[in-house]
């Protein structure tokens, strides 16, 4: 099970969800898969000199107070066996996109 990052918004579902699959876009994020109905997202991020790239898994649902829960993971592709923080850092910089472009 991936460990997943998580923070609610004041916003609707479907606000969110399109929200999340625009700044994965701008990230220069590839979009492999995205359900509305389930609300689950999955995308790969390019490699770099540190990596071989990530693949970052996101979940949007609404919360029994009305809130929409956004849930961010994000894991190295291939054999790396240190991900030199970049996953956290990944995860952190969708959390303040998304935040800043609910704003």
């Amino acid at each position: 099970m991936l460990r997943m990052k998580s923070k609610n918004f004041n916003t609707t579902k479907q606000t969110a969800f399109d929200t999340c699959k625009k700044v994965l876009i701008g990230s220069n994020c590839n979009i492999i898969s995205s359900d509305f109905a389930t609300g689950k997202i999955e995308a790969k991020k390019s490699s770099s000199f540190l990596s071989y790239g990530h693949i970052l898994s996101v979940a949007v649902e609404t919360t029994v107070s009305g809130k929409t829960k956004i849930s961010i993971s994000s894991s190295s592709v291939g054999i790396q066996i240190i991900d030199w923080g970049t996953n956290s850092n990944n995860e952190d910089e969708l959390f303040e996109l998304i935040s800043n472009s609910l704003r």
